[in-house]
This record gives structure tokens, sequence and C-alpha cells, in this order.
């Protein structure tokens, strides 16, 4: 899911993104919006957080299976979703996956139907 979000981010165009991943809109706007609203935390069948967010920097990859179930007992979305108020500069500085996913949604899927299956198939 990052790897489609940070790619939109950094292009800041959808076409290029679309051609070179191979993914249509749909698809897209699935990984954006998984992202965007940390439904990772809760995706059971998650093995590992996307490789470049910082939630894959907050887990110790032999711990993995018992930190996810960890987490998604405890309130981390809420408290991660409490950084999003800290300001634009973090945004770079610690890779809040989530952040860029709400910007790319913002600028490019505000228009479409947020409605999107929470387990998309997407590569991570």
């Amino acid at each position: 899911m990052y790897n489609v979000v940070s790619r939109i981010y950094v292009e800041d165009a959808l076409a290029v993104v679309y051609e070179d991943m191979d993914i249509t809109q749909e698809e897209a706007l699935q990984a954006v919006s998984y992202c965007k609203e940390l439904d990772c935390i809760e995706d059971d069948t998650l093995v590992y957080y996307c490789t470049g967010c910082i939630l894959s920097d907050l887990v110790d990859k032999e711990e993995t299976p018992k930190q996810l179930k960890l987490l998604r007992e405890t309130a981390l979305k809420e408290h991660l979703l409490g950084l999003l108020h800290e300001g634009d500069d973090l945004r770079e500085e610690i890779r809040l996956g989530w952040q860029l996913a709400q910007d790319v949604h913002r600028k490019f899927f505000s228009h479409a139907s947020s409605s999107t299956s929470r387990r998309s198939g997407l590569p991570r």
C-alpha cells in the first residue's frame, strides 16, 4: 500500500503511477484509502507493515505477529491519529504513511467514493 501512496505523492501524478505499477485507478484508490484510514492496524491478515512506513520501524520483525496483536488491542490508532496535528514537517521526517495517503486522497481522489475494501489484495 505504502509503495503506491508514496509513489503517487512523489510523482504528483496518477497516469505515470498507473502505467509504471500496472494498477488501475480503483486499485490505487483502495491502497490510498487503506493507508489513510490505518486499516493495517486492524487487518488480521497482515503479517508485516509496509516497508517505508514508520509503522514498520516500530515493530521488531521477529516479534511482529505478537506486536501486531498488541498494537491492535491498544489505542495505537488513536495515538497515531493524534500525530496528524503535529505539523507538516513530520510528514517527511518520519514517513507517516497515512498522512501522505491523506494528502494523496485529498489531491487526487476526493471526488471518488471512499468506500473501499479493507483487504484489497494489493502487494505491500
